[in-house]
């Protein structure tokens, strides 16, 4: 289970995220004016016929929306991920953490990670989940480099204001905190609970 400094808070990407992946994919499977249950229904006939792996992404973030998560979890433990798009490897790491998935996730951010070295989402997601490891060097490197490619992701450089606190660099924590994020205190504090 990813866990983070602050308040032990158990974190997850926001339901917001699963149905943003739903609606990305929609139109591939021309199902725009589809109910969930009608989603899965048809997904689950064409998934006997069709092993894309936009089919699977679509079909598990269903069921996560229809909070059918046992069968989710039991379908992407099944599920070999074939594709050389970053962005499939990191909807599926994206739909795994959201399950407490993380091995899973972890092997699917890094495929992204290997296909697009630059992108700052997934390079802060890997970062987090080297942060819950314990592994504090490793994600300050990963937030780093987010930052470099996008010095405005303001979650990544609040996940480096937590590892330097990890590592009883406060002064520095702070100063990520003070002088780079400008946000107002009411933001502060929302993001001290959640980072995705």
């Amino acid at each position: 289970m990813l866990m983070i400094f602050y308040n032990e808070t158990t974190i997850s990407p926001k339901r917001k995220r699963i149905k943003g992946i739903i609606n990305g994919w929609k139109g591939y499977y021309n199902i725009d004016d589809l109910t969930l249950k009608e989603i899965k229904q048809k997904l689950e006939l064409l998934e006997k016929k069709d092993n894309s792996p936009i089919l699977k992404i679509i079909l598990l973030a269903t069921l996560i929306e229809l909070d059918d998560r046992e069968l989710a979890k039991e379908k992407i433990l099944n599920y070999e991920v074939i594709s050389e798009d970053p962005k499939i490897h990191k909807d599926f790491g994206l739909i795994a953490m959201e399950l407490k998935l993380i091995r899973i996730a972890y092997e699917e951010f890094l495929k992204s990670f290997k296909l697009k070295s630059d992108d700052p989402e997934t390079l802060y997601y890997l970062g987090l989940i080297y942060l819950d490891n314990n592994k504090i060097e490793t994600s300050i490197k990963f937030f780093q480099k987010a930052l470099d490619f996008d010095s405005n992701f303001s979650k990544a450089r609040y996940a480096l204001s937590i590892a330097y606190k990890k590592l009883n660099l406060n002064s520095l924590s702070n100063s990520i905190l003070k002088n780079e994020i400008k946000i107002d205190s009411d933001v502060l504090k929302k993001k001290m609970y959640y980072l995705i």
